[in-house]
């Protein structure tokens, strides 16, 4: 059993469970950081958008909301690439009945980080894309709640250890 695991650099002691994998929230978030395999993990889900470069990466990065009494959230990993989208990629183990009503309250508050000053265009918005990971079939966390339209799709991640 190990004892000692790498976060950011450094050791950390710690008893690490025998499921300490890739969903882990600490892994995840250590793996993402390498530039390369969250460029290629983009790539994959996303080929249409011919991901070139990523310019700013965050790890659990908080938004809040103007309103005292909102509630904020935590990006798992937020990356912007060089054309200024906005990627939110999320770590999902359990499934929530309202996981629909989260993307879009993740959506909202990402949009109002960005403030437009009267008389600018919706256009000035950058592109953004949540993308939740799920261990979990999806589709069945969605239609939980209502009958909207939502649209799935299975992209299988090849191995990248050989």
């Amino acid at each position: 059993m190990l004892s000692n695991i790498i976060y950011g650099g450094n050791f950390i002691e710690n008893e690490i469970p025998k499921e300490f994998g890739f969903t882990e929230d600490k892994i995840f978030g250590w793996v993402m950081e390498n530039e390369e395999f969250c460029l290629y993990v983009l790539r994959i889900i996303l080929p249409f958008l011919e991901i070139k470069e990523i310019v700013e990466f965050n790890k659990q990065d908080s938004l809040g909301n103007d309103q005292q009494e909102a509630k904020d959230i935590r990006l798992d990993v937020k990356v912007v690439d060089k054309d200024g989208c906005i990627f939110d990629i999320e770590m999902q183990t359990s499934p929530s009945k309202y996981l629909g009503r989260r993307l879009r309250y993740y959506q909202s508050t990402i949009d109002g980080a960005k403030v437009l000053k009267p008389g600018h265009d919706y256009s000035e918005l950058p592109d953004t894309f949540i993308i939740f990971l799920c261990s979990f079939n999806p589709s069945e966390a969605f239609s939980k709640v209502d009958n909207r339209a939502v649209h799935f799709f299975k992209r299988s991640i090849p191995k990248i250890m050989r």
